[in-house]
């Protein structure tokens, strides 16, 4: 059976450039241990530029480990789903989720995503 995590309650983001990267807070990343399969459901309700958010996975709390798993371009408002199955992913899910944000230009993106994880 799956459960709902809020990864990121409503936030807005405002890059330079892609020298600028935005990473989630440490204090926010999921703890997913125990999990096999996430759906990553991107809300997105206002933007400029063209923002990426990336999906972002490690075994432990460091960050030179930590791997994307999917990479979402922002062009438009709404909802994104995006799927990761350990079965068939390249970079499968590991026990610390976050986000990361950037862009080739400046940008701004106001945005939340919420998973729905399966345990395995």
């Amino acid at each position: 059976m799956s459960q709902a995590i809020l990864l990121q309650d409503w936030f807005t983001v405002r890059g330079a450039s892609s020298g600028d990267p935005v990473v989630q807070a440490f204090n926010d990343w999921a703890d997913l241990g125990g999990y096999v399969d996430v759906i990553f459901y991107l809300d997105v309700s206002s933007f400029s530029g063209s923002p990426s958010v990336r999906y972002q996975t490690s075994p432990m709390l460091d960050e030179s480990l930590f791997a994307s798993m999917a990479n979402v371009s922002v062009n438009s408002t709404g909802l994104t789903q995006t799927v990761i199955r350990y079965a068939s992913a390249s970079v499968p899910l590991r026990r610390w989720v976050r986000w990361r944000l950037d862009g080739a230009s400046a940008y701004a993106v106001t945005f939340r995503i919420w998973m729905a994880v399966r345990p395995g």
